[in-house]
Parts: C-alpha cells; structure tokens; sequence
C-alpha cells in the first residue's frame, strides 16, 4: 500500500503539490489524470523518490520511498534509454543494474521481448525505433527486473492509435499478475482503464474514487466532462 499524507512540493517557491493525501492499494491500477501542469508527473517522481517532499511524507509498504527502490518500477515521460545500443543490449543493461547476473539477465529480458512484442526486433538499435516502439522498450526494461509496483508518466504520449491500444494491453495484463501500476496521463479517455482515478489540477487532488463509483455518482456521464467542469467550479 502507498500512502500520501499532507504532502506539499515547491519549485523555486511555487507550491507545484498542494496537501496531497492519498491511499493506493496494492494491486490497483491507478491513472491519475489531468493536464499540462497538473502535477502529475512530480507526483510520480514523489512517490519513486526522485524528490523529496517539503511537507508531509510518503510511506510505500511501512517505508520510505528510498528503501523500497528494488520493488519500484519507473518508466520516464521522455525516452531515457541508449539509443545507440540494441533493443536487447538495453534491457539486458537495466536488468544487470539491478543485480541479476549475465545470464538471469538475458532469460529476463528474451522473456519480456517477447511479452510486449519486440523479440523480433531485439538488434535493432534503439534509435531507429518507432515512437511506441521505444515505449514498448523501455517497459521492458522497466519489467526486466520484477518490480512490484511500476509507475509510468504519459506512457502514451505522442505514440500512434494503434501502438497506443497495444501499450494498454500490455498494462492490463501486467495488472492481472496482482501487480500495483500508477499511470499519468493527459488523456481524459484512459481512465477507463483504471480501478482507481485520481484527477488533479494545479498541484491538487481534485477527484479521488473508484472508477464504478464515479460512473454511478455522474450517472455514467462522459467523466471528461465531469473533471472540466470540476476546473470550472
């Protein structure tokens, strides 16, 4: 379980997380939502430890972010990975940084090629990859060494439909193995997927509920149209 109390964040004194308080449950695929500027992405940082709160704290199973790193999975809004090495060099890299031997690492990473459909692809340098290719890549690198919660920022940003709808399968289904996944997104239509829905604005929690309790309290409004008039209030 991750929980979130009386959180603030600021950058060069402009307050970027406002109190946030939250419960995410283990095994919960959560999408926090919301636009340019929302949040989201220092949320996510927040809770991987990559920055410190300046009020409140953040406890991941009992502990602080910092000493649950090997159960934590990140997948960075911008693609972070080496571009001149291979699809296969790359992922056999982040599963060797994480502790595996040479060849635990390879079995690891043929087994997640396969998974999100890059097997083929595996001596292809990673700069001449498509745009969703390189996300499925760098979720296999994520995957590559078994974490237990994985969050993505904007995992699907500036990648085609089709790539799109393939990187939510694969989320789904990593989902069904009981692990926890928080997703950031910009797209008001994936929430959909999720269980859990956070929608921010402005470094704040606007909405925080279950997908099916939402849907029963806007009567299954469009929730677009629910979080934009949230905005408007």
């Amino acid at each position: 379980m991750i929980k979130i109390s009386n959180v603030d964040k600021y950058f060069n004194d402009v307050k970027i997380i406002d109190d946030c308080n939250l419960i995410i449950k283990s095994g919960e695929l959560t999408i926090i939502a919301g636009g340019d500027g929302a949040g989201k992405t220092s949320l996510i940082k927040l809770i991987v430890g990559l920055l410190n709160p300046d009020r409140g704290y953040i406890l991941i199973d009992g502990k602080i972010p910092y000493k649950k790193r090997a159960d934590i999975g990140y997948m960075a809004q911008n693609f972070s990975w080496y571009r001149n090495l291979t699809v296969e060099e790359n992922v056999i890299l982040s599963a060797k940084m994480h502790g595996f031997d040479s060849k635990q690492a390879l079995m690891n990473c043929s087994e997640m090629l396969n998974f999100v459909g890059l097997d083929r692809f595996k001596h292809r340098l990673a700069e001449k990859l498509s745009g969703g290719m390189k996300q499925k890549l760098a979720l296999a690198a994520t995957l590559v060494y078994r974490p237990q919660i994985i969050l993505l920022d904007e995992p699907t940003t500036s990648v085609d439909p089709v790539s799109r709808q393939e990187l939510w399968d694969l989320i789904q289904m990593i989902n069904k193995e009981d692990i926890t996944i928080i997703v950031a997104t910009p797209y008001f239509d994936e929430v959909m997927y999720a269980k859990h829905i956070i929608y921010m604005n402005k470094g704040k929690i606007i909405l925080d509920d279950k997908l099916e309790i939402l849907q029963q309290k806007y009567n299954k409004q469009n929730l677009a149209d629910v979080f934009i008039s949230l905005i408007d209030e």
